[in-house]
């Protein structure tokens, strides 16, 4: 048997959504998951045995990511899907929790220059206005690379498939709706009984339990927020338009 932390958080979904979701990751393997909790600030902690265990954690590594718990497992240069915490804090730098809580909990903090730089075009825009614009609220999924590792301080930038992401979604021209805390299919009941299939292309998950509402061409995804908001049971929600960054890219 062995035990992992996921880079995966629970929020305030119960602990059997979250083992549900996992099983059906692992389908027909020989495997058993037990002992699922909350390991330091959310993190999924899981124990995993039986014969294919070896398989089960590389599919759950693959698939999920793995914390690196403590500061002695974090390199330079290495590259983690954390998650933004303490959004509106500081006006000069982002932070992200990647699942340092050894000796004591640790963020990787996102200058704004670098944010500018990445994001914008080097653009002098204020820090609220880019996490605004690309949704890097509380509990956003955003891959990061390590820059720098010190005893007090972690330093990143975002990786180049997260800035592709973005890019992607602007080139596509579509607004989305990011919920955040809630199962997937939590998510599409939602959408069931908001009546709002119309409206959506469709579903794409960005984690266990973060996930993106696909809008339509000429669907404004601040419009869904009323209609799908109240059916999520506490889900957080943001909206991501192409149009905002367009504006602003001039």
């Amino acid at each position: 048997m062995q035990e992992i932390v996921l880079l995966q958080k629970i929020y305030r979904a119960s602990t059997e959504e979250a083992e549900e979701s996992l099983t059906k990751i692992l389908g027909d393997l020989d495997c058993n998951l037990t002992g699922l909790s909350e390991a330091e600030n959310s993190w999924i902690r899981v124990q995993v045995s039986g014969q294919d265990e070896k398989v089960a954690l590389r599919l759950l590594e693959k698939e999920y990511g793995l914390a690196p718990v403590s500061l002695a497992n974090v390199e330079r240069f290495s590259t983690f899907r954390g998650r933004v915490v303490f959004s509106g804090r500081s006006r000069i730098e982002a932070f992200v929790d990647v699942g340092v809580f050894s000796p004591r909990p640790m963020y990787v903090k996102i200058p704004l220059r670098t944010l500018q730089g990445q994001l914008v075009d080097g653009r002098k825009l204020a820090l609220q206005r880019i996490a605004e614009m690309f949704v890097l609220l509380d509990y956003a999924p955003i891959e990061v690379r390590v820059l720098r590792v010190g005893l007090e301080t972690l330093e990143a930038e975002l990786t180049e498939g997260q800035i592709a992401i973005f890019d992607r979604w602007v080139a596509e021209r579509i607004d989305r709706l990011l919920v955040f805390g809630v199962s997937i299919r939590g998510v599409v009941k939602a959408i069931e009984k908001a009546r709002l299939d119309g409206d959506v292309l469709g579903v794409e998950s960005l984690g266990l339990l973060e996930h993106v509402v696909v809008c339509k061409l000429g669907t404004d995804a601040v419009g869904l927020v009323p209609r799908l908001g109240r059916r999520l049971g506490g889900g957080i929600l943001g909206v991501f338009s192409p149009r905002a960054v367009l504006r602003m890219q001039g």
